[in-house]
Parts: C-alpha cells; structure tokens; sequence
C-alpha cells in the first residue's frame, strides 16, 4: 500500500484517471509521431512531460539487508516542523521508551503512536530495531528498505512515485526488525555515532546517593528557585556533582532545559528521559533485583524546543 499523498483513497493512489492506463501506450505513439512529423529533419529530443510517470530514484550508496518492516508511523507537518528524529538502533525496552520522545513537542499524535508501536512485545531475541524518518514532501512510497555500507545504515524509500502538489508535506517514520549480525558492530549515519541512548534528552550526571528514604519532587534546574529547593535535600557531594554538570551546560546550551529526578534503583547502569505529550520522566537502566534499592540522582539535558507545551515533571 502506498504512504503518502492519497494513500487512504485507492482510487487516488497512482494519480492516474479511470481508463487511462490503456491508452497510455497508443499516447505516447501518437506524441512521438506528431513530433516527429512537426521537427522534419531538425535534431530533436522528444521527452514525455507526463508528471505521473513513475522514474527510478538515484540509488543511496550500500548494501540491502534483510528487514522485517514493524510499522510505518505517517507524520504531517504542513505549516509545522517536520520531525528531527536520528536514525537510531533500538536494542533494548529502554531505548524503545526514549525514542519517541523526539516527537513529543511537534509531532504529539505521531509520538502516541511510534510508542504504542514500540510497547509491542520485545522482538525475536538476536534482533534489533531500526527507527529512521523518512521524508515525503509531496510524494508516496511502496516501502522502505535498509541499506549498509561500512558502518554507515541508511533507511531509504522505494517505489516512489513524486506528485507535485499536496494538501501538506509528510514524513514517515519507518521501524525496521533485523538481526543484529546484519548490522555494524558500531553503526553510523553519514559517519556519525547513531545515539545512545537514542530518546532526546542527554544524560549529565548520574549521582549515587545509596540506601536510605529520599523524597525529593523533580525539578527544573534551570528554573533557580526550582534547583535551590531541590539541592536543598541533597548531601554536600551530591550537590557538588550536579551543580558542576548544570554549569558546563548551561555555559555550553544557555537557554537548555535541565529536568533532574531523584530514583531508586538497584545498580548505577545510567538513565534514559522519557518525553510523552503531556509529561517528562525518568528511568534508571537495569537489570538488576534487590532487597534495598540504593537511590541515585539524575539530570538531564534537553532543547527548549523538545519539551511539549504543558507537559509536567513526574
């Protein structure tokens, strides 16, 4: 089924009107004769105009690998951002958590349904998920394929078919399933890392506090009534390490947003920021059962631009 412009009317699909495809061919005969007839013994070049006519795309640089395509999430951006999302690898729940976060501000519908996509059952143990956004502008596609060369992956449409107007440009984002051993032991885009973890918020610090009784509300650290409540209930070394942190970012990104959470947890392994429409949290990453949890603060970093209007700390 194609995505894109008309892809929820079959009729509209291929752009072409009832009973032309039978006379396409005689068309063309007849263009072709008549230019030749009006050219005489003029050099000419004929070339078929025909704005539907589907033509092969430059081919991206890579090799196919096989991918069993989970879903394709159509976004609209018309008079909007489109979606900024990196192509990333998905390999564990945490990551599946993150990754829609990147959608959460601009692209809110479309966020609900990348991750009900991604709280599907864990794939086939050995496998991966691949997320990538794909833009369409104007255009419908057949699909998607994954393409690697060297470390480099890419998501690439096919079967595109470009049209030249359309109610409002699109993307899709596209989730991919492959084996791991398809993939790079360390993959990038366009030579850089992909993410990890792969969701829009940046981990700062992570500081153990151990066991005890900590009830410490999140806050915003770049609100400084907010981070001089929060510090407040810290001890002096913890309070040393996340002031340091919030510094060097803010002298890096002054207008970043700085969400930090005070978490129990079983094992430092690091957290991931999880950003849905309407609220901010976070997850301590591990694996790990205990009797006592130890707590752990953590902060993190996010663009301004990330963070959906109206959405609370939790």
């Amino acid at each position: 089924m194609p995505i894109g412009p008309g892809a929820g009317n079959p009729a509209a699909v291929a752009v072409v009107q009832p009973g032309m495809d039978r006379l396409r061919p005689l068309l063309a005969l007849l263009v072709v004769a008549t230019a030749a007839a009006c050219a005489g013994d003029r050099d000419e070049t004929i070339v078929d105009d025909d704005p539907w006519v589907e033509e092969p795309e430059p081919r991206a640089p890579g090799t196919p690998v096989p991918a069993e395509p989970v879903a394709l999430v159509d976004v609209h951006h018309a008079g909007g951002h489109p979606p900024g999302a990196p192509t990333a690898v998905l390999v564990d729940e945490h990551d599946r958590m993150a990754y829609p976060g990147w959608f959460a501000a601009d692209h809110p519908d479309a966020a609900e349904d990348i991750a009900d996509v991604l709280a599907a059952p864990d794939p086939d143990p050995g496998t991966v998920l691949v997320a990538a956004t794909v833009p369409l502008e104007c255009d419908s596609i057949g699909g998607v394929e994954l393409l690697v060369a060297g470390s480099d992956i890419a998501v690439v449409p096919t079967g595109v078919t470009h049209h030249e107007e359309c109610a409002g440009h699109r993307a899709v984002v596209a989730i991919l399933e492959v084996d791991r051993s398809d993939l790079p032991a360390s993959p990038t885009v366009d030579g850089e890392p992909v993410p990890v973890p792969p969701g829009p918020g940046e981990l700062l610090a992570a500081v153990p506090l151990g066991p005890g009784e900590w009830d410490v509300p999140p806050a915003d650290l770049a609100d400084g009534r907010a981070a001089g409540s929060f510090t407040a209930a810290l001890p002096a070394d913890a309070v040393t390490a996340v002031e340091q942190a919030v510094d060097e970012a803010v002298a890096a990104h002054p207008e970043v947003r700085l969400p930090a959470f005070v978490l129990p947890g079983c094992r430092d392994d690091g957290a991931v920021l999880v950003v849905t429409p309407d609220a901010i949290r976070a997850q301590l990453v591990s694996e790990v059962l205990c009797a006592v949890p130890d707590w752990s603060v953590v902060v993190f970093g996010l663009a301004p631009e990330l963070v959906p209007e109206g959405a609370t700390l939790r």
